[in-house]
């Protein structure tokens, strides 16, 4: 258990190209060059084999994707004259993992891709397991479209105050709200029934361990043994 411990990698670390895309990206010319590349470079450094964790997973497989796409159309677009992407890169970027994550809900959550790796596959494909991962894929969801609602708010309105409201306040206040709610259920369904499960079978095992030995070979009995002889010495004569 400790081995897979070891090469788990968490959600959060899925969602960190975002973070820093958003962090690059200052809505300034070539801002959005330069954080769709910082973004890619943390893609394969989160993924990367040297530290001993799996291959891409699905959301970071998107990822990669996503930032491509926005890397070569800031490329063309060049200056970008409208300044659209610059002013509304973050909000656009927030939209593309809205999507990716609500997307995944009809077909593996990105949150259980992650999930796998905390317990044994024997739950992958329980009721229980899927549905606790949908519920947090669409809480996560909902708060990327409310993020990107309030970059494009703070663009709109474009002052100093909502800036610093709507880009910076409320999508931390709402990143908090949301790991803390995802991060409960978590362990709540964890503790409930994966915990409780191996608990039992734990149990289980110890208690088979003591009271259904395997049957014991029988004690040396010397008499026993020239009993054997003299029935096969019997049976040749």
């Amino acid at each position: 258990m400790n081995a897979e411990r070891s090469e788990r990698r968490e959600l959060y670390l899925g969602f960190l190209p975002w973070v820093v895309f958003v962090l690059v990206c200052r809505g300034q010319s070539g801002s959005v060059v330069w954080a769709a590349l910082a973004a890619i470079g943390t893609v394969v450094m989160v993924s990367s084999p040297s530290l001993r964790r799996p291959a891409l997973k699905g959301l970071e497989w998107t990822a990669l994707a996503w930032f491509t796409s926005m890397l070569v159309g800031a490329l063309v677009v060049g200056p970008d004259p409208d300044r659209v992407l610059q002013h509304y890169g973050r909000g656009i970027s927030m939209i593309g993992l809205a999507a990716i994550t609500l997307g995944s809900l009809f077909f593996v959550p990105v949150t259980e891709d992650y999930y796998r790796d905390a317990v044994r596959p024997r739950y992958w494909t329980t009721p229980r397991f899927r549905s606790v991962n949908r519920r947090l894929t669409f809480v996560w969801g909902l708060a990327f479209v409310a993020m990107a609602a309030c970059n494009f708010v703070a663009n709109y309105i474009s002052t100093w105050w909502s800036v610093t409201i709507f880009t910076w306040i409320v999508p931390i206040a709402i990143s908090v709200a949301v790991i803390t709610t995802v991060d409960r259920w978590w362990h709540e369904y964890h503790d409930e029934h994966v915990s409780a499960y191996d608990g039992a079978m734990n149990e289980m095992a110890v208690l088979e361990s003591l009271f259904l030995m395997p049957e014991q070979p029988h004690p040396h009995d010397p008499f026993t043994e020239l009993d054997d002889h003299a029935v096969d010495l019997t049976d040749r004569l």
